[in-house]
């Protein structure tokens, strides 16, 4: 709680702004050496951005995840991110997470691996602006406005979802798959 001296209100009244509530203090000295009179008005001041409905959740943290995050962090969306916890068995960061070489990646011409370029993407999206959570969606509600999302026992509502969940690849059913997985199967 801090104080703030506003223009709007008469010499002698002091705000106090409090998680978006401001409270207005009169002091008024009735005779000479008698208690001050407190004159508490409360103005409840509703501001879309302090809402705890999110402008836009992104599900899912491969590229277009990212991507996604950073260009809305830019835009001052505050952009919350919920990049999964071994969701499909796979790490945050998709499946890039498990590739070695990545050789036709826009920025890399000598190329970059997976789990790297990956955490790249995730540095940029926090030094913009993004918050990330490492927890799975359990699921989404999207037959009305604001949209639901539930982790856990939590439930966050959002204007905007983005669903960037990507794929899981098929594994094959045959001997040695396993054994030879990132060392030339794939």
């Amino acid at each position: 709680m801090h104080s703030v001296h506003s223009p709007l209100f008469p010499k002698g009244r002091q705000t106090l702004i409090t998680s978006g509530l401001f409270f207005h203090i009169q002091i008024c000295k009735l005779q000479p050496n008698h208690y001050y009179s407190f004159t508490l008005i409360l103005q409840v001041i509703i501001i879309f951005s302090m809402s705890t409905i999110r402008n836009l959740i992104i599900i899912g943290s491969g590229p277009a995840g990212h991507t996604a995050a950073i260009y809305a962090a830019r835009a001052d969306l505050k952009p919350l991110m919920f990049e999964g916890f071994m969701a499909g068995g796979i790490a945050a960061g998709g499946q890039l997470t498990t590739t070695t070489e990545v050789e036709n990646f826009p920025g890399f011409p000598t190329g970059i691996q997976g789990p790297e370029l990956m955490k790249r993407m995730r540095e940029q999206s926090i030094h913009n602006g993004t918050e990330i959570i490492t927890k799975t969606v359990d699921g989404v509600d999207l037959s009305s406005k604001p949209y639901k999302v539930f982790v856990g026992k939590d439930t966050y509502e959002t204007h905007t979802l983005i669903i960037s969940t990507g794929a899981t690849a098929k594994k094959l059913n045959v001997p040695g798959v396993d054994e030879y997985r990132m060392r030339g199967i794939s």
